[in-house]
């Protein structure tokens, strides 16, 4: 079966599936959409682990709403792919970075089109799970064993800063400024920095738990995905910037997998068994 995209014009009332890019029992890991022309928004799609693992990293595009597709293959060789919802990160057409197995962080100016290759698994040989930018030079980097990559000339080099040495894994970054970033584990934690990585500060924790996904509205407002042992997944959210967070309750579910806030009281998060959550108030 190959994997569906849903998307909804009329604010989630109504959800119209359409085939993806990639093959059979292949997952469409990671997602997003920019505009190309004033007339024309673009759908990028990263590939997960393909069933026969033999080919390079695998990007796919639409510019019809998933009427016709795209595949581009964004290295030479290898068996790398995307290893989580936030892989792939599009400042515009013209700033696009993926994140894969390896350690490897590819960058695309052309729409997701052809790709180069930042880093070659050199600073971190560490599955990397997502990538952040705040403004087209300031970016960072998430993975295994606590790893934080970190880039102040969009990519061009990379370096890891303080490792979060509690973390198994490091799933998901969000970052506020050059300075000020959020990242959430796989041990139900959520740390902030405010020297650019050199330190980091617990501001959440969950038991026997994970945080999936972080997204900054602003500097104030931020929304998490988490999921406890079940996995049951919640949404929380702060409105002072991190030091206190609220649990929201959300419909009975099998996990959470990211999450996207509109404004303070206005979020979307979607989890495994294709549930989309819908968070107002």
């Amino acid at each position: 079966m190959v994997a569906q995209i849903y998307f909804t014009e009329d604010k989630g009332i109504s959800w119209d599936p359409v085939n993806g890019p990639f093959a059979a029992q292949e997952d469409v890991i990671s997602a997003v959409c920019f505009a190309v022309s004033k007339d024309t928004n673009r759908w990028l799609t990263a590939r997960g682990v393909e069933v026969a693992p033999a080919n390079p990293a695998e990007v796919g595009y639409t510019d019809d709403s998933g009427a016709a597709w795209t595949n581009v293959d964004v290295e030479a060789e290898g068996t790398r792919y995307a290893s989580d919802s936030g892989a792939l990160f599009a400042m515009d057409r013209r700033h696009i970075w993926f994140v894969t197995t390896g350690g490897y962080i590819f960058f695309s100016d052309d729409g997701g089109a052809s790709w180069t290759t930042q880093t070659a698994g050199t600073v971190t040989a560490e599955d990397l799970h997502e990538v952040h930018f705040t403004d087209v030079e300031n970016g960072m980097a998430v993975g295994g064993a606590g790893m934080v990559l970190k880039t102040g000339d969009g990519g061009v080099t990379w370096s890891s800063v303080e490792v979060i040495t509690d973390a198994p894994i490091v799933n998901t970054v969000q970052m506020i400024d050059s300075n000020t970033a959020l990242v959430g584990t796989a041990d139900g934690k959520i740390y902030m920095t405010f020297d650019g990585g050199d330190s980091w500060t617990e501001k959440y924790s969950l038991t026997n738990g994970d945080v999936t996904a972080i997204h900054a509205v602003n500097q104030f407002v931020i929304w998490g995905a988490v999921n406890t042992a079940g996995p049951v997944g919640s949404v929380i959210r702060t409105r002072n910037g991190g030091y206190t967070w609220e649990t929201i309750t959300t419909p009975t579910n099998t996990g959470l997998n990211s999450v996207h806030g509109l404004d303070a009281n206005k979020a979307w998060a979607v989890g495994n068994d294709g549930i989309v959550v819908k968070v107002y108030g």
